[in-house]
């Protein structure tokens, strides 16, 4: 074979060499990418699963690892729980029993498995006596108070169960400072703060989902409204209506799904 000949057959074989090359490599790609994704698909979850079962044997009431979840500007939730249509059914069904204040139809909605954690609890009591003096305990209007407990719009998930109002991480500015049973948050936005407790007097600032310091509940105007005095992270001083206030860490009433149906299955005090 002559020089030119020599040339192209060293030219070919190398085209098919590298051709060879090209495709192997294209193949240990996609495998690899097969494999990546296989794994990923196998990952466990780092978000532990919290599952509503009651034919299962949940554990006691208790807080779980922290998972938040922004909701609003300035304060999250831990493991927080959107219901579901039969849930809101169930609370509307509560609402309506808690007006008529019948302590009976109250027992008979409670889970055989009803828990009840913290100071308020009594021990020792069968589940429906227990249940009636927690409710005793809530303060001067019980009812008032024990609807107002199942009337909140956010709750979180504890251990299997349903829990409201949901207790609320402040992640707003001055946090390091917001302490104590006495903190709450403003749960609405352009809240008037006025420097006295009632509609006519000046206002002071407008808060939206800040966290403020309760100093005192004030009689009822006539128009039916509570007011309370609270403090800003600022020193600011004034007087709010009651209802645009929750507190940091409230009192939860529990819920859980037994045999399709809810009930309730604890209560919950800091």
């Amino acid at each position: 074979m002559n020089k030119k000949g020599r040339y192209y057959a060293a030219w070919i074989s190398g085209f098919f060499i590298a051709s060879a090359l090209l495709l192997s490599a294209c193949s240990s790609d996609k495998e690899d990418n097969a494999t990546l994704a296989e794994t990923s698909s196998t990952q466990p979850q780092t978000n532990p699963a919290i599952i509503v079962n009651a034919s299962e044997n949940t554990p006691p009431l208790s807080e779980r690892p922290p998972f938040s979840q922004l909701i609003l500007k300035k304060i999250s939730i831990d493991y927080p729980y959107t219901p579901e249509p039969s849930f809101k059914a169930y609370i509307n069904k509560l609402r309506a029993r808690i007006d008529n204040k019948n302590m009976r139809t109250m027992q008979g909605e409670l889970s055989p498995n009803f828990i009840c954690l913290g100071p308020a609890c009594t021990e020792g009591l069968p589940i429906a006596q227990q249940f009636e003096s927690l409710v005793k305990n809530l303060g001067d209007k019980p009812w008032q108070r024990l609807l107002k407990l199942v009337k909140t719009k956010h709750y979180q998930q504890v251990n299997g169960h349903i829990c409201g109002p949901a207790r609320i991480n402040f992640i707003g500015e001055g946090r390091d400072r917001v302490a104590g049973k006495s903190w709450g948050y403003i749960n609405a936005k352009d809240v008037r703060l006025r420097k006295q407790a009632n509609i006519k007097a000046r206002i002071i600032t407008h808060l939206s989902h800040d966290a403020v310091r309760l100093l005192s509940v004030s009689k009822v105007d006539k128009r039916g409204r509570q007011w309370i005095k609270v403090e800003t992270l600022k020193g600011e001083k004034g007087f709010i209506v009651e209802k645009y206030f929750l507190m940091l860490n409230p009192q939860q009433v529990c819920y859980q799904k037994i045999e399709g149906e809810w009930k309730i299955s604890g209560f919950r005090s800091p």
